[in-house]
């Protein structure tokens, strides 16, 4: 073991263990690097740190992002030009890939004006180094620094660190220390001396430590979670783990707790919130349609003909549809602080009305950047002076994923309640494109042949990619549903448990998703006598879309 290896361990926080990524893209990301010399890695790992403040859990990036960012060279790798990974494993695989990057490159000088160390962030927070080597994944990359008396020490970035504080400032509140102040939280003011503490941080005090073993807590109730997301019965699950079906059950819904807790509040906040008719009033203009699923079974190039095809027509229902989104995304949140303000255990019937919400508001939006499409199309090939399906393969799948992401950018921060003139949502959207076609790179110097790219042309696009996290998880089963082809979902019409699944999650058009409860109420039985059926019956979808998405795959 080597002498760094022994001082990374006595400085508490490992942040260069060899982990495997996330994403495959970032393994490909990784490859690039392999022979790069000391100085060069340091430059690409100046690079991604620089980069990494400004990558949002919510959002969505083209894996050629990225690697500009770190490199200052655009892609030409055709594997990673046509991937796109979340916000939330970008910060995971793009910390890893620090830490080996760091670790390739051995320990740089300390910095004190860029770096402080993880002991001294500790003490400033009031945290463990046990709890900053688990917010790593979340956007706290650590690596080796070298300090005056030889030794290599555990250092972050101070804008990371700001960045990190005021993105997750309740988390800090929780986990830090009890001391004899009151709770609270202090601000720290920016400094940039040697001695100097977090940059535009706060420093915690006060809150509750978690106990010993609440990191293996967070980590079984995200396991579970997840193998519940992916419909393996609870009773499969406590066996394997040798665990109670009680305390899996409690697992989960911390797990599906952690994955709600940071949804923000909707950009635009809808007006008549606390009236008592404004679910009814928001649940008839936020009815979905079948507008989506129409465009879901369409070819990359029968897809961009339709989008031209589909102009703004009835701004009304638009501006209707975008008023309920923010409805439910403020109502979602509204339980969420609900859930961790009560104090006591989490209700299932609490949690799944969050879902619910989020699963409504993530479809509303889904059809609002539907509506937004065509123009913001025109905007993006009037700033590129040629057509989508103009580009080189690679960069017209990228394109697409930028249309998708700007388009829905600019749904979210329309504001459907402003009647100025000129204030519509074709403008919005079509602001936002050219915002985002500005500030990436590349995109005013396209150069290859303004032939079509056959080998896209059997591709279908995703709505989803436009889809921020949670929501995006939480509509897996409408994506399984409308991934079916109509015969293969008429097998499914016979099936017992069929009337309250489409009613829960909205396929009944109109309609809308709907929690347990009110799904019980609507199919006249109580939840108990359903759902089980149901989940069973998700578990048939699921398992048919995985075999046309394989089928499919190979035929084009």
């Amino acid at each position: 073991m080597s002498v760094a290896a022994n001082r990374v361990r006595r400085d508490g926080v490992d942040m260069t263990a060899d982990r495997r990524y996330r994403t495959a893209a970032m393994s490909l990301v990784d490859r690039q690097f392999a022979f790069a010399g000391p100085k060069v890695l340091g430059k690409f790992l100046d690079g991604l740190l620089a980069a990494y403040p400004e990558i949002e859990p919510a959002r969505n990036y083209p894996v050629s992002w990225f690697v500009f960012r770190v490199t200052g060279v655009v892609a030409r790798d055709d594997d990673l030009e046509a991937q796109v990974v979340s916000g939330v494993d970008l910060l995971a695989d793009a910390a890893s890939l620090a830490g080996r990057l760091a670790s390739r490159r051995g320990p740089a000088p300390h910095d004190p004006r860029v770096e402080i160390t993880a002991t001294g962030l500790a003490a400033d927070w009031g945290v463990s180094r046990r709890s900053l080597q688990r917010w790593r994944n979340d956007g706290l990359p650590m690596i080796l620094a070298r300090f005056p008396d030889g030794v290599a020490r555990s250092v972050c970035r101070r804008e990371i660190v700001s960045t990190f504080a005021s993105r997750y400032e309740e988390r800090l509140k929780r986990a830090a220390r009890p001391t004899s102040a009151s709770k609270r939280i202090e601000p720290v003011t920016v400094h940039r001396t040697p001695g100097a503490s977090v940059v535009g941080s706060s420093r915690i005090s006060g809150s509750r430590r978690p106990g010993r073993n609440a990191g293996g807590r967070r980590r079984a109730a995200r396991l579970v979670a997840r193998a519940r997301s992916r419909l393996i019965p609870a009773t499969e699950i406590a066996a394997r783990i040798g665990r109670s079906l009680a305390v899996v059950r409690r697992l989960e819904l911390a797990g599906r707790v952690d994955a709600v807790a940071a949804v923000p509040p909707p950009v635009v906040t809808p007006p008549n919130l606390d009236r008592p008719d404004a679910a009814e009033v928001f649940g008839v203009a936020g009815a979905l349609d079948e507008a989506v699923s129409t465009f879901g079974s369409l070819r990359f190039f029968e897809w961009l003909a339709q989008i031209r095809d589909h102009e703004i027509g009835d701004e009304e229902s638009d501006r209707a549809r975008i008023a309920a989104m923010n409805f439910a995304l403020a109502r979602a949140r509204h339980g969420i602080d609900a859930i961790h303000d009560g104090g006591g255990p989490i209700r299932e019937r609490d949690l799944d009305l969050v879902e619910s919400h989020l699963r409504w508001s993530g479809m509303l939006l889904e059809r609002a950047t539907l509506a937004g499409l065509n123009p913001g199309l025109r905007r993006f090939e009037q700033s590129l002076g040629r057509r989508l399906d103009q580009l080189p393969t690679a960069r017209a799948m990228i394109a697409v994923d930028l249309l998708l992401d700007a388009v829905s950018d600019g749904v979210r921060s329309f504001d459907p309640t402003r009647r100025t003139s000129g204030h519509g949502l074709a403008r919005s959207v079509g602001l936002a494109v050219s915002r985002r076609v500005a500030r990436e790179p590349g995109w005013t110097e396209i150069t290859g042949a303004k032939r079509r790219p056959t080998s896209i042309e059997g591709r279908r696009i995703d709505l989803l990619a436009a889809i921020p996290e949670p929501m995006r998880s939480l509509m897996a089963p409408v994506r399984w549903w409308r991934s079916l082809s109509p015969t293969r979902r008429s097998t499914f019409t016979e099936a017992t448990g069929f009337a309250p699944f489409v009613v829960r999650f909205g396929l009944d058009v109109p309609g809308r998703p709907r929690s347990l409860v009110e799904t019980g109420r609507l199919v006249g039985r109580p939840p108990t006598r359903w759902s089980g059926k149901v989940e069973a019956l998700l578990r048939s979808v699921r398992r048919a879309a995985v075999i046309d998405a394989v089928v499919d795959r190979d035929a084009n």
